[in-house]
Formats: structure tokens, C-alpha cells, sequence
């Protein structure tokens, strides 16, 4: 690692050996450009002990650990299978101001998203790119979506839209990877997936507001969703990644958006998140808030 790496803090939801669905949280690191594999921007890299706390309010040597803005340089350390261990205490800092991803105050107006459908050696998503861009953008005449529920909770002051582009129809684009899903780590799909979107579109972040990866079932481990806070990336096992409710929750972590607190908070949208693809209609009662409870059954 020549350069410092950007913290940002993933939530992850998974099920449980007692079939709970349950939220783990851990810190990444988005690493410069000069120390990827592909010298470009976007490989995030797994910790392993971190020093920090979950939350962003953590505090290291006195200041606030913050996602998507403290850095963190680790020195001469090797990167393994896309982690790497922390074994010494790590050199602290803060991104320039223009460099950052922008807040919750900050996302006003219309912002592009790209969702990705996988096509891979051994499997695929289980639905069509069209019904995709139905459930998350209404383009098929579905009422109720991301694009729908955000506009009605935020007073049509958050607007997302389809990303447009080479390869890219209504907000969705097709991609076929050689990787072989099954049984294989979650990590190592979605960053193989990346590069190479990264290799047909350049940088992601600055493409695009946000991009929704939905990963074909099969990986290794019982997880759901996850979404990193202060950022442009959330990834969802599969089907999930059709749900309103679900979409709208992870993509309130990229907007660095807070939980509700309750798990049985089902009063707002994006305080619960439901296995129905058509609803249920809360936007008037979401306050934007966050944390989600999943009921297992979504996966099934």
C-alpha cells in the first residue's frame, strides 16, 4: 500500500445458525487507484481487527471516524484474497473536501443509478433485465419502486434515474462474467463483477450516483444485502435486489442516512424492510431513518 486507503463502514445483513436475520457491521477500505490490481479506482479491501468501533462516531487518537472520509495508511502490508490484516496501529487522516462522497443534506436533486444484472459461468440472475428496471425505476408502469418511494419521502427533493450509456437500457446494464458462483466467496464475485464494469465504463463513482449489484444465487454463506455508508456501492443476493423496501434501505446507507433503532420499527419504508416486491405503501411515513429487520422468508 503506497497510499491511504479510504475507510467505509459496511452493514451486512445475514441469517443466522438459528435462521435470524441479523446485521453485521465491519469496516472496509477503498484503495487508491495506484494500488489496485487494474491501477484503476473502486477495489475495496477487507479488515481484519480494525481498531475501530461500528459506527461512524467511533473515536481513534481523539477524532471522529467517519465513512467515506477518514483515510487510514497502513504502510508496506500485503494484500491477500482482497484483505489484509491490521497489525500495527494505522497512520490516521481525513479526504479533501472535493473529494468526498456527499452527505444526506447534500443528495438533493436527480441522481443517476446504474443496477447490474449478472450473467455468470454456472448461473444467473432469476429475473430479467426488464423486470429489474421495472421494480427499480417504474419503467413498466410499476408504482411503486426506489425511484417512487424516495421522491414521495423526501417531498421530490431526492430523485434518482436511470443511468444512461453504452450497454445501458432503462437504467439496466447485462453483464457476463466467467467467474463460477457457486460456493464461491462473496468478496471475490462482486470485485471480479466491478472490474470489469470499471473496465467498460471507467471510474464507477464518477459515472454514476449510485450502482446496485445483484449477485446471481449460490455464494458461499447465508448473507442478504449489504451497503457501505457514505458511498456510491450496494450488493444484493440476487432476487432482493427487486424489492422496494430493500433497495431503499441500502441505498439510505450510501446516503449516510441513521437507524430507526427498533427492529420492529415498521412505521417508515426504509426503517423495515419487507419480502414483497409490490409494496407495502409507506413513503408518507418515512422519515428517513434507518435500520432494517428482514424477515428470512425473502430469501425463500
Amino acid at each position: 500500500m503506497t497510499k491511504p486507503c479510504t475507510l467505509i463502514l459496511r452493514e451486512m445483513n445475514v441469517v443466522n445458525e438459528h435462521g435470524d436475520v441479523v446485521k453485521e457491521f465491519a469496516w472496509d477500505c477503498e484503495l487508491d487507484a495506484t494500488d489496485t490490481r487494474s491501477g484503476s479506482s473502486s477495489e475495496i479491501i477487507e479488515l481484519e481487527g480494525a481498531p475501530f468501533k461500528h459506527y461512524e462516531t467511533s473515536i481513534q487518537d481523539g477524532g471522529l471516524i467517519e465513512s467515506g472520509v477518514t483515510t487510514m495508511y497502513l504502510g508496506n502490508v500485503t494484500i491477500e484474497q482482497g484483505r489484509v490484516r491490521i497489525e500495527s496501529e494505522p497512520t490516521l487522516g481525513r479526504k479533501a473536501a472535493k473529494d468526498r462522497q456527499l452527505s444526506n443534506t447534500q443528495e438533493e436533486g436527480e441522481k443517476s443509478v446504474l443496477a447490474v444484472r449478472v450473467t455468470a459461468a454456472d448461473t444467473e440472475n432469476t429475473f430479467t433485465a426488464a423486470h429489474l428496471s421495472n421494480k427499480v425505476f417504474g419503467t413498466d408502469g410499476d408504482t411503486f419502486n426506489l425511484v417512487s418511494g424516495y421522491k414521495d419521502c423526501s417531498n421530490n427533493k431526492v430523485r434518482f434515474a436511470p443511468a444512461t450509456g453504452r450497454n445501458i437500457e432503462n437504467g439496466v446494464h447485462n453483464i457476463n462474467v466467467a467467474d463460477t458462483i457457486n460456493g464461491a466467496d462473496r468478496y471475490a464475485v462482486v470485485e471480479s463483477i466491478k472490474s470489469q464494469l470499471t473496465e467498460q465504463f471507467g471510474d464507477l463513482s464518477s459515472q454514476f450516483d449510485k450502482v446496485m449489484i445483484c449477485v446471481p444465487p449460490g455464494t458461499a454463506g447465508d448473507w442478504l444485502t449489504y451497503g457501505y455508508n457514505n458511498h456510491w456501492l450496494n450488493v444484493y443476493n440476487d432476487k432482493l435486489c427487486t424489492f422496494p423496501s430493500v433497495q431503499m434501505h441500502e441505498i439510505g446507507n450510501n446516503l449516510n442516512l441513521h437507524n430507526s433503532g427498533q427492529n420492529d420499527h415498521h412505521t417508515d419504508m426504509v426503517g423495515y424492510s419487507y419480502g414483497d416486491s409490490d409494496g407495502p405503501h409507506m413513503s408518507t411515513l418515512c422519515p428517513m431513518d434507518l435500520i432494517i429487520d428482514y424477515s428470512a422468508s425473502v430469501l425463500h
